[in-house]
């Protein structure tokens, strides 16, 4: 063969092998990004039909602050019906204050964290099943959990019905 055949194939694999190593920082993290999906919702009661059903609830001032951390994740944002929270990812327990209108409750969420391999160039990230969820009842009047994995995928984790 010729060297200078094989110095071309060698350039080209290269280049070919670097720029698929290589990925775009900006993508890997926004694909990162893992956070447990919540839901607002009231209960109505058909007095002609007797069934419950649920509404969409929007709440009018919606501050949230971590238990142990000093930043509010979300500071009087007004007419939300969903939010969008992290979990602690050294930890199994997650504790939340949330202040609705000028109402307060505290969410404890028990949760398993484990590695999801995303690609070779992206690493890993850290993904939470729900195991428990415990409240106080002050605004909350029940909550549902729909879907436990917390996970890359947009879904639907939790919903919160008030009184």
């Amino acid at each position: 063969m010729n060297v200078k055949y094989l110095y071309y194939i060698l350039i080209i694999s290269s280049i070919t092998l670097y720029s698929c190593s290589t990925a775009d920082d900006k993508s890997c993290r926004e694909t990162e990004k893992v956070q447990m999906h919540i839901n607002f919702f009231d209960t109505v009661y058909n007095a002609a039909s007797g069934k419950v059903s649920e509404k969409q609830l929007y709440i009018d001032s919606l501050t949230i602050q971590g238990i142990g951390s000093d930043s509010l994740l979300y500071e009087n944002k007004k007419n939300l019906h969903e939010i969008f929270l992290p979990l602690k990812k050294n930890e199994n327990s997650t504790q939340f204050v949330i202040l609705f209108n000028q109402t307060a409750d505290t969410i404890t969420i028990q949760h398993l964290n484990s590695n999801y391999f995303i690609s070779l160039a992206c690493g890993c990230e850290i993904v939470q099943n729900i195991e428990n969820v415990t409240f106080t009842h002050n605004y909350i009047d029940s909550l549902q959990i729909i879907n436990p994995a917390i996970n890359l995928l947009d879904v639907k984790n939790i919903k919160i019905y008030h009184f």
